[in-house]
């Protein structure tokens, strides 16, 4: 029996993940990545290689589309509609956890790190409490009126 910490392998972009890798690391059906790739939900390095070859965030975003197919039952269209927004999402909150740290970082370092921390519902939460009427952007929460 494997230890999932001893199969464990640390992925960024430099890493290169085979085809062969890829599908049997997410658990889709090879047809169903295939339109993944299609739909341009995965992108190989190379789509004119015979043998695809992918950055390793694609594993992680392949992962990611096997859950939405079985939570969901959707179709590879479907996934990647999902997936395109999932992209956007976490883009926009990166936006917005930039735009934080520009605001808190002057006034008090450590809100910044406690800002990247958050997950996303604890950031969308704390985004409700500083925009409520009479808040101060930048002013801690005990400050305001």
């Amino acid at each position: 029996m494997n230890n999932p910490i001893d199969d464990a392998v640390r992925i960024d972009d430099v890493t290169e993940i085979s085809w062969t890798q890829l599908v049997s690391a997410c658990g889709l059906p090879e047809g169903e990545v295939r339109e993944l790739v299609r739909y341009g939900a995965l992108v190989p390095r190379d789509p004119a290689a015979p043998t695809w070859t992918f950055e390793g965030h694609w594993l992680v975003v392949a992962r990611t589309a096997s859950r939405l197919r079985r939570d969901f039952d959707l179709d590879p269209h479907g996934v990647s509609v999902v997936l395109g927004y999932v992209e956007r999402i976490e883009r926009l909150e990166a936006e917005l956890r930039a735009l934080l740290e520009q605001t808190y970082a002057p006034a008090w370092d450590d809100r910044a790190a406690r800002i990247r921390a958050m997950s996303g519902k604890e950031f969308v939460d704390h985004l409700i409490t500083i925009t409520r009427p009479g808040a101060t952007p930048g002013t801690p929460p005990s400050r305001r009126p």
